[in-house]
């Protein structure tokens, strides 16, 4: 996993005391993506025609922000399930005698207790993707003044 797919993990799941979180579940998650960007819509000053380029490249800015982490938080509800999972950095792997891996996370993370009850157990480490799940193409602000098209167009209207 990347730095950027643990960086977006991160994001959509540590509480943050000043920012209050997204709640997705999987069954919600279309309508909590169109809230997004409803909640975008509802706020803007104007019509989206009559923003600056740089509102609403503020705009955008926002919206990929909340989406990207909203696409994070719902491939972890993929991933994962209704089962228990935490989430870890991956500090060390050594190979001999098979894998060992020693994984690193806060001491309050939700299910502590119950990876300490599954020592000696059986658990199965997934491993989310949240690049995978990332592209599309983004939208882009119109400019506040459009190109001159001066190739081959007839441009007689801006000579005189």
């Amino acid at each position: 996993m990347s730095k950027t797919d643990l960086d977006c993990l991160e994001d959509a799941f540590v509480p943050e005391k000043d920012e209050e979180r997204l709640q997705l579940t999987a069954s919600t998650l279309l309508g909590d993506l169109m809230g997004l960007v409803t909640d975008e819509v509802k706020a803007l000053p104007d019509v989206w025609q009559k923003l600056s380029e740089l509102q609403q490249q503020e705009v955008i800015v926002r919206v990929k922000k909340q989406c990207t982490n909203a696409v994070a938080q719902a491939v972890r509800i993929m991933a994962t399930g209704d089962r228990v999972s935490l989430l870890a950095t991956v500090d060390t792997v050594t190979f001999k005698d098979g894998v060992k891996a020693v994984f690193k996370m806060p001491g309050n993370s939700p299910g502590r207790h119950d990876l300490a009850d599954a020592e000696g157990e059986t658990v199965m480490i997934v491993i989310p993707d949240t690049d995978a799940y990332m592209g599309g193409e983004e939208p882009e602000a119109d400019p506040d003044q459009p190109a001159f098209d001066l190739d081959g167009e007839d441009v007689s209207q801006f000579t005189h």
